[in-house]
């Protein structure tokens, strides 16, 4: 009796041992399911978190791309008319300096045709003149040659002139009464007269010019 009772007592204390452990257990189970309760709201805020960081990072990517591209694009346009401007002011600059140079040519040219013109007038002006000093020269000449002649042939006719002279100082003194008629006629003809006379082409002889002179 005393080992049935024994029995009783190991298999009571047994099961008080188990009942403590599954007590413990539970409440184990417990703790447990409470930190997995735990960890679920802490995984789905952790999930909820990447969750609204990666839509906030794609966001923020997408406000960046569309930034970056309104940023290229404002620069694409700001230096497309930088570079119109650019061409432009080189453009005017090109056609300014253009105008310039053909201004400049058009004045050079119209300097040298002045210029050209000045100096043919002078040409033409030192010709003519050489022309008027060559012809007045020719004349000299002639008239020195004529004057020349003239000197010679007097020279000739002097011996014979002095010949003649008691007969012309004779016939002067019958010509006296009509030198009025003479002098209301015209003067005596002179040298030159007979030397303009003798240029024009006329051949005076030695009494004719003798005549002509009284």
């Amino acid at each position: 009796m005393f080992g049935k009772r024994k029995i009783i007592e190991q298999q009571n204390q047994l099961i008080a041992s188990q009942k403590e452990r599954l007590e413990t257990l539970e409440k184990e189970n417990a703790a447990l399911k409470e930190k997995l309760s735990s960890y679920q709201s802490m995984e789905n805020a952790i999930s909820r978190a990447m969750t609204d960081a990666s839509a906030a990072a794609d966001r923020i990517r997408e406000d960046a791309r569309r930034e970056s591209d309104d940023i290229h694009e404002a620069a694409q346009k700001d230096f497309m008319a930088s570079r119109k401007k650019g061409e432009t002011v080189v453009e005017d600059a090109h056609r300014s300096a253009r105008d310039i140079i053909k201004a400049a040519e058009d004045k050079s040219r119209e300097r040298y045709k002045q210029t050209d013109e000045a100096v043919a007038a002078y040409v033409q002006l030192l010709s003519d003149f050489n022309d008027s000093v060559r012809e007045q020269a020719r004349q000299a000449d002639e008239n020195a040659q004529r004057y020349a002649q003239l000197c010679q042939q007097l020279s000739k006719s002097m011996p014979e002139l002095l010949k003649e002279l008691p007969a012309l100082k004779e016939k002067a003194a019958l010509k006296a009464p009509v030198e009025e008629s003479a002098e209301e006629e015209g003067s005596l003809p002179t040298v030159s007269t007979l030397l303009e006379a003798q240029t024009e082409g006329e051949t005076i002889s030695t009494e004719e010019l003798l005549d002509k002179s009284l």
